[in-house]
């Protein structure tokens, strides 16, 4: 398991485990809120614990966090046991960034970890579309079309 934490939120859908990177304020939280109303499970919210195992990458909750996830202007808040999961498999990472605008087209990105790839898609995490986005990407397979 790596030793240092990473600034980021984890959840998972459907055997599907992704993660969401970025500064404080570009939306991790808020868009977990939305995907956790949408039928995602928590895995951790603003650190999480990386580390490769069986070819895969997976995402763990530090213990003194778990099912737990902050709520903007109130705090900490404890999930309910079936919204959160300990750990999970990585299949996918999105990069958020505030007011950030896509090409239509983007090359296919990956991030790295311990030698595993995930496919990594960047968003505006705060934009009303940022759910949507997150759950079609997770639910599908990005195709490269060798740049046609």
């Amino acid at each position: 398991m790596s030793n240092q934490p990473l600034h980021a939120t984890a959840l998972t859908l459907e055997g599907q485990g992704f993660l969401l990177m970025g500064a404080s304020g570009s939306g991790k939280s808020t868009l977990a809120l939305q995907l956790l109303a949408l039928g995602a499970r928590l895995v951790a919210d603003d650190y999480v614990h990386l580390h490769a195992q069986g070819g895969q990458l997976w995402a763990e909750c530090p213990l003194t966090t778990q099912g737990m996830i902050e709520v903007w202007g109130h705090g900490l808040i404890h999930l309910p046991a079936e919204k959160w999961v300990p750990k999970t498999p990585l299949t996918h990472a999105f990069a958020l960034r505030r007011d950030f605008i896509p090409p239509r087209m983007p090359d296919p990105e990956w991030h790295e970890v311990e030698g595993i790839k995930l496919p990594l898609c960047t968003i505006d995490g705060l934009h009303v579309s940022a759910a949507a986005k997150v759950l079609a990407i997770v639910g599908a397979k990005i195709v490269d079309d060798g740049g046609a």
